[in-house]
């Protein structure tokens, strides 16, 4: 609450700023969560009129889901590489990994075996 006090102070004292949140990886995460709260949240009511909220995220895990399909909050922009795990990780995604895993611990090949199978091309022997 003393955050939030201090920021709609501040941003009354300075109408023409806008507040821009940034965020990384798991603080992305937040970030949008904290935009969700400022831009359609009760938290809305409380913030200056005409306030700008900007929201940019970098590789932001799955935090939230929308009753409104196709739902876009304007106020966020999030940038995600193609390659990143964590941005594409869900209940099933883990949960898979954990029965893959398993499933390789059960066939009893010891790790250094299994980190050369892992190194080694499809295809190829060694």
């Amino acid at each position: 609450a003393k955050v939030m006090d201090t920021m709609v102070e501040r941003l009354a004292e300075l109408p023409e700023y806008k507040l821009v949140i940034l965020g990384y990886s798991l603080g992305a995460g937040v970030a949008q969560l904290i935009t969700l709260k400022l831009t359609d949240g009760e938290e809305k009511a409380r913030m200056p009129p005409n306030t700008e909220v900007l929201c940019i995220t970098y590789g932001a895990p799955p935090v939230y889901i929308s009753d409104q399909p196709g739902y876009i909050n304007p106020s966020i922009i999030s940038v995600y590489n193609h390659s990143d795990g964590l941005s594409s990780l869900s209940l099933h995604t883990v949960t898979k990994l954990f029965l893959q895993i398993r499933a390789i611990n059960r066939l009893g090949i010891s790790r250094k075996r299994t980190f050369q199978l892992l190194m080694t091309k499809l295809g190829e022997s060694d």
